[in-house]
């Protein structure tokens, strides 16, 4: 099935940037263009067919089932940033709560937060994230030496976008709701790489793209909020009162949905979901996307991940001069590297310009992180790699200028 997937994959390139978006297959843009033909066709009847109460279940249950998560707590949006940015903003926080994070974390995972405390006095304090030979038991340590009396809320990844490190969530958030802190998980790097389920996780939210590691259309994300905690968190944007308030602006009772379509709805959709009425082609792509992923398998995929990525590192363990900055005991798929004196954005150009590797430069200078990370997926292969390792090497020995 792998085999199959890549002979549907639509990249040209060697492309290893799945961190950043997963190019779909043919197969999954087919569906995509097939939708919105439809919905120009009959607006009214694509809703009806697509989007209404029953079918909005039976699709967001294919959402439950790559994520393992319980229906009624998820809400399809756009991507982490908007399920980030919809936490940061709706959930009830006083003037000098604070919210722990880190320095490792994407910026869609902090900046919603700071704006929050520009605006209403929350404090976000960040903590250095101890790169390289980390363990999972120093991290669970870390997170619970660092957490004051003043914490509400305990914001990190599920995989570290910059140096890919697989942070052990299910230990973090235990800890974490022994001190009456809430979790708050950025997924974006896990979905489609790991084999896992939020039911495990015990997180409060967990934010996700579906576009990265899962292949699926470009802006199509999920948003897992704890079913307890969901009169805690606002919506971001609002068209009706479905899902948050019991009046509607003329003082009378609010139906319990609002609009014909959205009747039957799982909970966090009425609640979040607000602009999912535009999605429905992005929808039924991404669903195709995560068919595929589950015909392969989880396991399957996790392992495949990892048997690339472990021959990466080991590859570049032979280049003198190159550093592997992802700590070996937490890694996945994601590699972060460096190679003395070769700065990170001279080597993304070259390779890109020169062998058509597509990569990505993390860039946390400011607290001494700037690295070229390589996410190496399911659509790769060992011929991928071994370029890659060809091409390192001989900007190793010869050096880069720009």
């Amino acid at each position: 099935m792998i085999s199959k997937l890549r002979a549907d994959w639509s990249a040209e390139q060697r492309y290893m940037n799945f961190g950043t978006v997963g190019p779909s297959t043919r197969t999954v843009l087919a569906v995509e263009r097939d939708a919105r033909r439809a919905m120009n066709a009959d607006f009214a009847a694509f809703f009806e067919e697509h989007l209404s109460g029953p079918l909005c279940r039976d699709r967001m249950s294919r959402v439950a089932a790559l994520l393992g998560g319980d229906l009624e707590e998820l809400a399809w949006l756009s991507g982490t940033t908007e399920g980030l940015n919809l936490v940061a903003r709706g959930l009830a926080l006083n003037a000098r709560d604070e919210v722990l994070t880190t320095h490792a974390e994407h910026p869609a995972a902090v900046y919603p937060w700071l704006l929050r405390a520009q605006a209403d006095g929350i404090a976000v304090r960040q903590i250095p994230f101890p790169c390289g030979n980390v363990t999972a038991a120093r991290l669970v340590d870390l997170f619970e030496r660092e957490l004051t009396p003043a914490t509400r809320v305990l914001a990190f990844c599920h995989v570290n976008y910059s140096d890919g490190a697989v942070l052990p969530v299910a230990a973090i958030c235990e800890m974490a709701r022994a001190h009456d802190v809430l979790t708050v998980v950025d997924g974006a790097q896990a979905v489609g790489q790991l084999d896992f389920s939020l039911d495990s996780l015990g997180c409060d939210v967990y934010a996700t793209s579906l576009h990265k590691w899962t292949a699926g259309i470009y802006g199509s994300g999920v948003l897992y909020v704890r079913r307890e905690l969901q009169d805690r968190i606002l919506p971001l944007m609002v068209q009706m009162p479905d899902g948050w308030r019991d009046s509607t602006r003329f003082g009378t009772p609010a139906p319990p949905d609002s609009i014909e379509f959205r009747q039957g709805w799982p909970e966090a959709m009425r609640r979040y979901a607000t602009l999912f009425h535009y999605a429905g082609p992005t929808l039924l792509g991404t669903l195709t996307a995560i068919d595929q992923l589950l015909e392969v398998g989880l396991p399957a995929v996790e392992n495949r991940v990892r048997e690339l990525a472990g021959r990466l590192r080991a590859g570049m363990a032979d280049i003198p001069s190159v550093s592997v900055l992802t700590p070996p005991q937490l890694s996945a798929g994601i590699t972060a590297f460096r190679i003395k004196d070769v700065a990170p954005m001279s080597l993304y150009r070259w390779l890109r310009a020169e062998h058509q590797i597509m990569t990505r430069v993390v860039d946390h200078s400011a607290v001494g992180f700037v690295a070229n990370r390589v996410c190496t997926h399911i659509f790769n292969d060992e011929a991928d790699v071994d370029a890659l390792l060809r091409a390192v090497s001989q900007a190793a020995e010869q050096g880069l200028t720009d």
